[in-house]
């Protein structure tokens, strides 16, 4: 997998996480619930995506604050 994309998948989940969040502001009758749980999915799928990078290319982040640590 090329890691090198690693930037580029990290921005996606953020601007993710904010549409998901706007849609969150409004309020509940208004929200598409189809859009909201296509965006979960998707997000998801992102980190999940993020995590093998990361994994393959050595690092792993702490599942308490995030910091990346190396795998030695």
């Amino acid at each position: 997998m090329n890691t090198g994309m690693i930037p580029v998948f990290e921005e996606k989940l953020k601007k993710l996480l904010k549409k998901i969040e706007k849609q969150y502001e409004l309020p509940k009758e208004e929200r598409d619930k189809n859009f909201l749980k296509r965006m979960a999915r998707e997000a998801k799928a992102l980190r999940k995506l993020l995590k093998e990078c990361r994994e393959e290319m050595g690092t792993q982040c702490c599942p308490k604050c995030g910091h990346e640590m190396d795998i030695v």
